[in-house]
């Protein structure tokens, strides 16, 4: 979170979450799933162009397969001014 100030925005399929303790909410719940045991990350891309970085990557988790995810993010003065996130998310069938 140290990467973030209470002016960042985080923007998803869901809106945007405005602030440290909106974001940090989010990253607590993909914590807790990304955390789990056996979930895999593949990285796809990685671009960076002056302020501006674009992440592509794929994983699976216990209760999810994440497809074409892609996170984007502007950095001014050296903290996260936005960041966007979206993916294909197909739940597992138990």
């Amino acid at each position: 979170m140290a990467d973030f100030s209470d002016n960042s925005v985080l923007l998803t399929v869901d809106g945007a979450l405005k602030g440290r303790d909106a974001i940090r909410g989010f990253f607590a719940q993909a914590f807790v799933e990304f955390g789990q045991p056996g979930t895999t990350f593949a990285l796809l891309a990685r671009h960076v162009a002056e302020d501006c970085a674009l992440v592509v990557w794929d994983a699976e988790t216990v209760a999810n397969k994440f497809e074409s995810a892609t996170d984007t993010f502007v950095v001014r003065d050296g903290m996260i001014a936005v960041q966007t996130f979206t993916a294909k998310v197909t739940p597992k069938i138990a």
